[in-house]
Parts: C-alpha cells; structure tokens; sequence
C-alpha cells in the first residue's frame, strides 16, 4: 500500500481510488469521487499518508471509518479514536508543523469541526 500515492481507497481488497495530490486535497477528491460514481462507503478501507487535524476532521465528516496511516498527529489521533471505528498507525507525532498554533481545546480556526463536534456531542449527550 501507498507507494508513490499519497491516498489510496479499497473496498474490501480492490483499489477503487488513489491520489498523489498533497495537503487535504486528496481526501476532498474522493469525497467527489464517490459522489460521482455514488459508491458506497460500506467496507472501505482508506490508507492515508499522513493524518492530522485538517484530515480527521474530513475523514470524520465523510464517515469513514476503517483508516490506517504512517504517521499521525496526537490530535488528529483523539479525533479519529473517537469518531472511527478503526485507526491503525505506524507513527504518532506531537503535531504537523501546520498544527503548531493549535490545540484541540483551542480549536476556534476550524470552524467546520465546531460544528461536527457539536452534533456529534449532542447526538451521543456528550458534554
């Protein structure tokens, strides 16, 4: 898995997307993709090279829920394990250089994630 593409997407052992784009990029084009072709999002497995926060959120968003990576944020780490049903790693990292300012108390930028951790707290009577 994950030779030169940043993004690769199975459903259950068939490659069905990949992608070489870098940032978040990759993760909004299979959100396209899947639109597109209307896919389900039954019994995918999505392999990502590097997850934090921006890219928790998104796969969070777009309810996958099967999702390994080589490395991984703390935060994106928090989000993903309570949010996913399975998040497999070979590293965990403090933070990308892009999340420095950040924590995920203090997450005021990202207001998309506000709004999903708001319906996902009231959903499960999280407080």
């Amino acid at each position: 898995m994950l030779t030169n593409n940043t993004l690769e997407v199975y459903q259950k052992e068939n490659l069905i997307f990949h992608s070489k784009s870098r940032w978040l990029a990759p993760l909004f084009e299979l959100e396209e993709f899947l639109n597109k072709k209307k896919n389900s999002k039954d019994n995918l497995k999505i392999v990502d090279k590097i997850i934090g926060v921006g890219a928790a959120i998104l796969i969070v968003k777009n309810d996958y829920d099967n999702i390994y990576t080589n490395l991984i944020t703390k935060n994106a780490l928090l989000i993903l394990n309570k949010h996913t049903k399975k998040i497999e790693y070979k590293k965990l990292i403090s933070a990308l250089e892009c999340e420095q300012n950040y924590s995920i108390e203090n997450l005021n930028i990202l207001k998309e994630f506000k709004k999903l951790k708001k319906r996902y707290d009231d959903e499960y009577c999280i407080s």
